[in-house]
């Protein structure tokens, strides 16, 4: 699952490209250029990774894995990355990945 967030013109954007029939979907989110606020509809057991990108082709990750005990997942991260630090691109682009 990925989405794309225009930090330009507030756009949102989101597709699962790899499996048309995944229940993976976002619930909710609020990116603010520095703090990620997000949740996605997720199986209990699964283990999730949000990477991010200013170029669709370099991608990193936010350091963590989260384990869904619950679904909806939800996660907050302020620390692990700052846009600002490459640039203030005008776009920013996400995804969530299974990661196990």
């Amino acid at each position: 699952m990925s989405w794309l967030y225009s930090c330009q013109h507030s756009q949102f954007f989101q597709s699962a490209a790899n499996d048309a029939n995944s229940n993976l979907r976002i619930a909710n989110y609020i990116f603010d250029g520095k703090t990620l606020n997000t949740s996605w509809t997720s199986v209990p057991g699964k283990t999730y990774r949000i990477e991010f990108s200013t170029n669709l082709i370099t991608w990193n990750d936010l350091g963590f894995d989260f384990s869904a005990a619950n679904a909806p997942m939800a996660i907050t991260n302020s620390g692990d990355f700052d846009l600002n630090e490459t640039g203030t691109p005008t776009e920013a682009y996400f995804r969530v990945i299974i990661a196990k």
